[in-house]
């Protein structure tokens, strides 16, 4: 049997033996220098569209570690001005205890009325601070953003969840502060009350006909100026003018006060009043009302101690409350993150071991194509020196 090999036949098989070897080092060139062991889809089509997917959960996954960094530095300051505002508070209540110091007087009100109205002015100025960026640290409203698959975080704090207000439900702490403010206020000017508290009277004047008058009593008062005491009604007469005035244990008396005839009401001064109906002279009135005792009783509402320092308490539960919400918040994107940067890493190998190339085997390869192609053009080049290509 005869095999006859053609001039042609021994040319293209050494051509094709290089254009193959040459192909495939160019290949192997391009995954090095590009780092990509996939140039176009048809490469590999599973493995290329499983990257697209796998960029599209890495550019999300960017998307909540965007939203943690925010978060968290929106708590940063959130915390920062709670510490404060806490801390604040906290000396306030201090105050509160100085102020129960039953040897302290006017003057000494005076200073703690002063540092209180100071720690109010820092606190306002705090629940209105803004960050770097212009935003409210305590807005008005609580905005919320993902810092994870179905994980939902507020990016700040509600001012009235915080310091409440008028129809917030929450106690208002800059009104506490104020009543406390207003209270020592009224320490250092000898009340023993605040303004706009309510009183009871305990009298023997009673409602009705006076003895001895035909003028009536028709309710008995303290006003916001009324003292706690008990009182007893003076009269005297002068150039003819009748006028009565208080008088307490002590002989301490309130500035008599004329009574005229047909008097509608009479005010001692130190905010007892008394309202009269019907027709009779100011010495007939006067003469009925004196001897009569009248004792004034503060009502256990907002102005007392109890009531101030409680109201105080109240303010400081509700503001470390929310530093705890703020706490909790940025420990929950703490925690955020440390899973995120997890899937993260995992996702960049993942990514990796599937569409990058492996420099070490792509090195091999392509200087195994080098080689194979050298000797492919070694080969050629000796074949085409030979009697068989000499003759043609």
């Amino acid at each position: 049997m005869t095999i006859r090999i053609s001039t042609n036949q021994v040319l293209d098989t050494g051509v094709q033996a290089m254009d193959n070897s040459l192909a495939e080092a160019m290949s192997w060139q391009q995954k090095i220098d590009s780092g990509k062991n996939y140039s176009k889809a048809s490469d590999n089509a599973y493995a290329v569209a499983r990257g697209v997917r796998l960029d599209f959960d890495t550019e999300r996954l960017n998307m909540y570690t965007s939203n943690q960094n925010f978060v968290a530095s929106s708590m940063s300051n959130t915390d920062t001005q709670m510490t404060s505002i806490v801390n604040q508070m906290n000396a306030v209540k201090q105050l509160m205890v100085q102020s129960n110091d039953g040897s302290l007087n006017a003057t000494d009100y005076q200073a703690l009325q002063q540092a209180a109205q100071g720690y109010l002015d820092s606190i306002k100025q705090m629940s209105t601070a803004q960050d770097g960026t212009g935003r409210p640290i305590f807005a008005s409203t609580v905005n919320q953003v993902q810092i994870e698959p179905n994980v939902t975080v507020n990016t700040n704090l509600k001012f009235s969840d915080v310091f409440g207000g008028s129809g917030s439900g929450k106690t208002d702490v800059i009104q506490k502060i104020q009543d406390f403010v207003n209270y020592l206020g009224n320490l250092a000017s000898g009340k023993t009350v605040n303004p706009g508290t309510t009183f009871s009277i305990n009298s023997s004047v009673g409602i009705g006909p006076l003895t001895g008058s035909t003028a009536s009593v028709t309710s008995l008062s303290a006003n916001a100026n009324a003292k706690t005491g008990s009182f007893t009604i003076q009269q005297q007469t002068v150039n003819g003018v009748a006028s009565v005035f208080l008088q307490d244990g002590s002989g301490s008396q309130t500035t008599p006060v004329a009574v005229p005839a047909n008097a509608s009401s009479i005010d001692f001064g130190n905010g007892v009043v008394i309202s009269l109906s019907g027709n009779d002279s100011g010495a007939n009135i006067a003469a009925a009302l004196a001897g009569k005792n009248i004792t004034v009783t503060a009502n256990q509402i907002p102005g007392t101690t109890q009531t101030v320092s409680g109201g105080l308490d109240q303010a400081f539960t509700q503001l470390t409350i929310m530093q705890e919400a703020a706490g909790a918040i940025a420990k929950r994107v703490d925690d955020s993150k440390s899973a995120t940067t997890s899937i993260g890493t995992n996702l960049k190998a993942t990514s990796s071991a599937l569409l990058d190339t492996d420099m070490a085997a792509a090195t091999a390869q392509y200087t195994k194509a080098q080689t194979i192609l050298s000797a492919a053009e070694a080969m050629f080049a000796k074949i085409s020196q030979s009697d068989l290509f000499s003759k043609l």
